[in-house]
């Protein structure tokens, strides 16, 4: 499986190489605008797209500029049958509503209770470091951990 990942500040000619090029993904990543403008553009062909996932998807669908992208987006390509998949660690009742419309009999999973978050046995540390000594006390520590 190939992935590519696809947002604005990135030069677009590189994202459109990518999508013309023999190795097409079959996974994209991306920032609405960006992924809205490649699928307006024509170079992403989302019709035979399965899954359709928004993570943060409270902040995604409460801007109205984002929101518009977003259902641009969801429109583009021609399959009824994609899956949608919306994450968010905050919803509020509205934005609950604005993600049913993009949903067929969603299913929903809720965690109300920080005591349901707690991972039983896991050790949490914490070392306070100058940026430049971050990624040599990251590799020390993971030559140092025993993973299963």
């Amino acid at each position: 499986m190939i992935s590519e990942v696809f947002y604005g500040g990135v030069p677009k000619s590189e994202h459109i190489k990518i999508l013309k090029g023999d190795k097409k993904p079959h996974i994209v990543i991306g920032t609405p605008g960006r992924m809205m403008q490649l699928c307006k553009e024509k170079y992403l062909n989302l019709d035979n797209l399965q899954f359709f996932v928004l993570d943060e998807c409270d902040k995604m669908l409460c801007e109205n500029d984002m929101r518009g992208h977003v259902q641009q987006i969801f429109m583009t390509g021609s399959s009824a049958n994609r899956q949608v998949m919306m994450f968010s660690a905050t919803l509020n009742d509205d934005m609950k509503a604005a993600c049913k419309l993009f949903m067929k009999n969603p299913f929903e999973l809720y965690i109300d209770s920080d005591s349901k978050l707690t991972l039983h046995g896991l050790k949490q540390y914490y070392v306070k470091l100058e940026e430049n000594q971050k990624i040599k006390k990251l590799v020390d520590l993971l030559d140092a951990l025993e993973f299963n």
